[in-house]
């Protein structure tokens, strides 16, 4: 009996491997696909429908659509965030103290502190660009806790990270291609937020001027 020949080997090696691994490969891809779909799933539905309809929308109604808003008005975008961002941090202070004091929590409570204006600064460029939108600001948000929240996240400073780059992404767009279509400056911020913040002006013809 005539030993195989190299050439009938690799044939039956390549020929037979492919079928036997095929299984493997398919349950593999299909576990990795399915993880991934569950994870942006549990992403969306805490973005758009838990964390932004039931609970940031209103927080939001009241941090960005009138306490920001109207700092905005009359300060400008910067100092708004800024004025806006300390009782905002200050709100928050009690989920860093719940599990007592400690250096790490010493830390976690400066870096909230020098985060969330930055943060403010975000969803007040949102607002001006919105029109003062409420809605698009409680949605960025829920982003923000959700993406917290997600298994491949493994503390909150990639989140940290994120919400800086993201500012200054957005902050740089906004000046390098709305110049004419966005308000940029302390003046221009002011009069657009006046426009969503100041007494709604009734149509022509509709006035109630108190005539019966």
């Amino acid at each position: 009996m005539s030993a195989p020949s190299p050439r009938d080997t690799g044939r039956r090696f390549r020929s037979g491997s492919p079928v036997r691994r095929r299984p493997v490969t398919v349950f593999l891809l299909l576990a990795l696909g399915l993880g991934w779909a569950a994870e942006a799933g549990s992403y969306l539905f805490s973005t758009l429908v838990y964390g932004a309809l039931v609970l940031h929308l209103w927080e939001e109604t009241a941090w960005g659509g009138f306490l920001q808003s109207r700092l905005t008005a009359r300060h400008g975008l910067l100092v708004a965030a800024l004025l806006t961002g300390l009782p905002f941090a200050g709100v928050h202070l009690p989920l860093y103290l719940a599990e007592g004091w400690s250096g790490e929590t010493a830390r976690d409570i400066v870096l909230l502190f020098l985060l969330v204006p930055v943060y403010r600064y975000l969803l007040g460029m949102h607002l001006l660009d919105t029109g003062g939108s409420v809605l698009a600001i409680g949605i960025q948000h829920a982003s923000w806790n959700a993406a917290g929240s997600l298994g491949s996240v493994e503390g909150e400073w990639q989140v940290m990270v994120a919400v800086v780059l993201l500012t200054l992404l957005v902050a740089l767009e906004r000046h390098v291609r709305g110049r004419d279509a966005r308000p940029l400056g302390r003046d221009a911020e002011r009069r657009a937020a006046a426009e969503w913040t100041g007494p709604r002006r009734s149509a022509p013809g509709t006035a109630d001027d108190g005539r019966g």
